[in-house]
């Protein structure tokens, strides 16, 4: 298979929108026989690619994009253009020419459909809405930071309006209309970070509180100075990624390509390139030990912050459960401008193996509100006072 990419033909399987398949062959005892495949642009859905690529780049949502191919009736070979097949091409670098696997790049199989300059500018956009969709003057402040605790998965935002046209937000797990058996409930984007906001800047003050995060992140950095289980571990699930991935693109290679089998090679490649990181900071990490007063300095300067730059200096993950809410802090030493948000997860899988430790917790009152119509009672509200207990943990 190697060999065949390196001389630049098709390995096999379903060809990419925008590309058609050329026989190569030869004769042998008079008959024509093929001795290769070739990938060559298919003109018409390079442009309609082309367009597609450049519409999403200036701005246009996924919605948009399917609508205006619907009212054009232009199709993707036969069917309808779907937001999940538009998403999946706008990631496909090898429209740009450059295929990747097993950590080789190819050049020569794919020509290019698009430019490089245009595909980045689409990497950015999706990335940036990797954890939820952008809403103009809304901001998310626990957006990448909060995962579902019953199945860690990233929560998503979610709107919901009520009969008087009130807008409602949430965080809300993907999983919870999907056969997966998640039970997690959304919950109200303002009670959520306000939890969140009252644990950084009115519980960790309290003194008390303050002396229990010094002590913890002191034993807890003492631990790291003395062993490197974090660096064992990461090595350990990067080599078990990386034979998860070779399976996953063998199947793909064998003309298995399938949404299921698209969807795990993307979480896959997401989780080798959050672990890659994770093992780059761990060799890279200087151990130093940390002072007391250093740590005090570091909570305290980042709480002078706005909320959203507080956020991103000390919490690096919030998981949510329906009457539980576990915030991890960072404890990384330094000055608050030295380190970048944190967007990776020790935890991909939601287990608590890396869950670190619980250093105080408290119980929280919110209000629920459910709105019901009935064929026969009509429409009638429900508030109810529920209370979530809030761990914090190093």
């Amino acid at each position: 298979m190697r060999e065949t990419r390196l001389k630049g033909n098709f390995i096999g399987g379903n060809i990419n929108y925008g590309y058609s398949l050329k026989e190569l062959t030869t004769e042998v005892n008079g008959k024509p026989v093929r001795t290769a495949l070739k990938v060559i642009i298919n003109e018409h859905e390079a442009a309609i690619l082309l367009q597609m690529f450049t519409d999403y780049a200036n701005g246009k949502r996924m919605h948009e994009i399917v609508k205006e191919f619907r009212d054009k009736s232009v199709l993707n070979r036969g069917k309808p253009f779907t937001p999940a097949a538009i998403y999946s091409m706008l990631q496909q670098e090898k429209y740009t020419g450059i295929y990747r696997i097993h950590d080789e790049i190819y050049d020569k199989i794919y020509p290019s459909v698009i430019p490089k300059e245009l595909f980045q500018v689409v990497k950015a956009r999706i990335d940036a809405n990797k954890y939820g969709k952008h809403v103009i003057g809304v901001d998310y402040i626990l957006k990448g930071r909060a995962f579902c605790g019953y199945c860690g998965k990233p929560l998503r935002s979610a709107t919901g309006t009520s009969k008087d046209t009130t807008i409602w937000r949430y965080y809300k797990c993907p999983s919870i209309k999907k056969a997966t058996g998640c039970q997690n409930k959304a919950m109200k984007k303002e009670t959520l970070e306000q939890f969140v906001v009252d644990a950084l800047f009115k519980k960790i003050c309290e003194p008390a509180n303050m002396e229990l995060i010094v002590k913890g992140i002191l034993e807890k950095h003492k631990k790291k100075l003395t062993d490197d289980t974090d660096l064992r571990y990461y090595e350990r699930e990067l080599a078990n990624t990386n034979k998860a991935l070779s399976n996953i693109i063998g199947a793909i290679e064998a003309g298995i390509y399938t949404e299921t089998t698209k969807q795990r090679l993307e979480e896959l490649e997401d989780k080798r390139r959050h672990l890659e990181e994770n093992i780059a900071i761990e060799k890279a990490h200087v151990k130093e030990s940390l002072s007391e007063k250093e740590i005090v300095q570091r909570v305290t300067s980042a709480l002078k912050l706005k909320t959203k730059q507080a956020v991103e200096m000390l919490i690096k993950r919030v998981d949510v459960f329906k009457d539980l809410l576990r915030i991890s802090l960072k404890y990384m030493d330094g000055k608050p401008t030295d380190s970048p948000p944190d967007k990776t997860t020790d935890n991909p899988d939601g287990n608590d193996s890396c869950r670190g430790f619980l250093i105080f917790s408290y119980n929280e009152q919110y209000e629920v509100y459910h709105a019901r119509t009935y064929k026969y009672k009509g429409f009638r509200e429900y508030r109810d006072v529920k209370t979530v207990r809030i761990e914090i943990y190093i």
